[in-house]
């Protein structure tokens, strides 16, 4: 029987599931539409046919109507965010309404790569340099659709998408010709200026390393001489060189590595089916295991974000639960292939420790804590203090100006306000600390509690992550400078 302590801890879990959910759905909805517009600009000026513009339009119409579909049920919403009770109906209505958004929006994210490219921010660099150090070489670098880096021809995209006949023709005619490389389509720079985000890139970096010193498919294979093309099309091979880069991210960035990874994961409506995915790519839930353990035994706290990793168990094994009795069995399955892998795993994790890559640790968790109250009062974070209680500081200042004390002992003083820069780590880890302590109350705030919601409400939660957006990019920037400085 289900015990009430258990029902209530559910029912809890089940809030926040959704609460994060319409966290997901607002904030690619503000995404998209600011994309969409810089999309708009940067395609018409590199057409000569006024007609590509055009493109955007059904993509920014596509956006809109999610809008109108959240404003339609915003009396709802504010009546969840504000913990009125509603009934079991009212609630998976709900979710039902928020995950239809986020579907939609999903699936026009990944059209963005129908659209050519933008230019990497240089902050992007900065945060690569700064954590792979000696490691660290020049290299291209962009953000793919979502999570992952495909080449896509424009009618695969175009049949997974849910729209009519009519709509499906439509699109067809504005993107005739509007390819680059024949068939194969251009990949998209989506999340560009959201560093919250950036993760990802840390992980593909880790790839980079990976192919650069053959480290999977040594690991594998051993000294045994193996044709590349062979052993890069290996399943254990593919494997060996995710946990890699998940160990890599792990290793620069600590914790808040994972967490753009199982948002993405909770925002899916369903499980990726085993065999679209076991053969590249461990599942998720084993991935974050792995993870966990490697910071695990290198004390890495993960207390911070233990709210998230609980919600995403909870989240997978209610989508798990969804699943045919057959293809539980085979994720099973799958999973239990990690056993046979653990000696790869050991592996990797000393080839991760080997890298001149700046570890994360809790010292610069503790940071990481500091700058977030910084961040909560609309600060810069790009330094920390080195020295003694401020406060002190200032008692000793104000002990010299009574006694008229000469400007050496005072000078003396005020090099106590030393301040170190901070890591790029600890600045992405603050930023997270501070999202995901703050994004519901600023969700409540853009949500009228009585009446639809306007434009204007739902710009409040863009101005929130534009402003912090800003202070992280600055801050890197910021923190770099004064890195620079230091070593001159």
């Amino acid at each position: 029987m289900t015990t009430p302590e258990w029902q209530t801890t559910s029912e809890a879990l089940e809030r926040r599931r959704v609460l994060y959910l319409l966290g997901q759905a607002v904030e690619k909805l503000i995404r998209l539409r600011q994309v969409l517009a810089r999309k708009r600009i940067f395609v018409g000026a590199g057409s000569k046919k006024l007609e590509s513009a055009s493109v955007i339009d059904p993509l920014l119409t596509a956006v809109e109507e999610q809008a109108e579909r959240l404003s339609i049920n915003s009396s709802r919403i504010a009546a969840f965010l504000c913990e009125t009770a509603l009934d079991e109906a009212q609630r998976t209505a709900l979710a039902a309404i928020i995950q239809k958004v986020i579907d939609v929006l999903l699936s026009l994210h990944e059209v963005l790569i129908l659209l050519p490219r933008e230019t990497a921010d240089p902050q992007v660099f900065l945060l690569l340099q700064d954590c792979f150090k000696e490691e660290w070489q020049p290299t291209p670098v962009m953000m793919t659709n979502e999570l992952t880096s495909y080449e896509y021809r424009i009618d695969d995209v175009l049949d997974q998408l849910d729209l009519g006949q009519r709509a499906l023709e439509e699109w067809r005619r504005l993107l005739k010709g509007f390819t680059r490389g024949g068939s194969v389509l251009a990949q998209a720079f989506v999340d560009r200026d959201n560093p919250l985000a950036w993760a990802v890139l840390a992980h593909e970096y880790g790839h980079a390393l990976d192919e650069k010193k053959g480290i999977s498919r040594q690991i594998v294979y051993g000294d045994q001489v193996v044709e590349k093309k062979v052993a890069d099309r290996d399943p254990k091979v593919k494997w060996t060189a995710e946990i890699f880069a998940d160990f890599v991210v792990a290793r620069v960035l600590g914790p808040a590595s994972q967490i753009p990874i199982l948002l993405l994961e909770m925002s899916r409506p369903s499980l990726v089916r085993v065999r679209d995915e076991a053969r590249s790519h461990p599942p998720t839930t084993v991935r974050l295991g792995l993870v966990r353990e490697y910071m695990k035994e290198r004390n890495v706290s993960t207390d911070d974000f233990e709210d998230v990793f609980e919600l995403y168990s909870f989240d997978y094994a209610r989508k798990l639960a969804e699943l045919g009795e057959k293809e539980q069995s085979a994720r099973k399955e799958v999973e239990n292939m990690v056993e046979k892998l653990r000696s790869n795993v050991q592996a990797v994790a000393t080839q991760v420790d080997s890298l001149k890559i700046s570890p994360f640790g809790n010292q610069q968790l503790d940071h990481a804590r500091e700058l977030q109250k910084k961040l909560q009062s609309d600060l810069p974070i790009s330094s920390l203090p080195q020295s003694a209680d401020r406060q002190v500081i200032l008692a000793k200042l104000n002990s010299l100006v009574e006694s008229k004390a000469a400007p050496e002992q005072v000078y003396e003083v005020l090099a106590e306000f030393n301040e170190i820069p901070a890591t790029s780590s600890e600045i992405l880890t603050a930023g997270w600390l501070y999202k995901l302590a703050s994004f519901e109350e600023r969700l409540k705030e853009s949500f009228p509690k009585a009446g639809p919601l306007h434009k204007a409400d739902l710009n409040r939660y863009g101005r929130y992550l534009d402003r912090t957006d800003e202070l992280l990019l600055r801050s890197i920037e910021l923190a770099a400078v004064h890195t620079e400085i230091i070593q001159r």
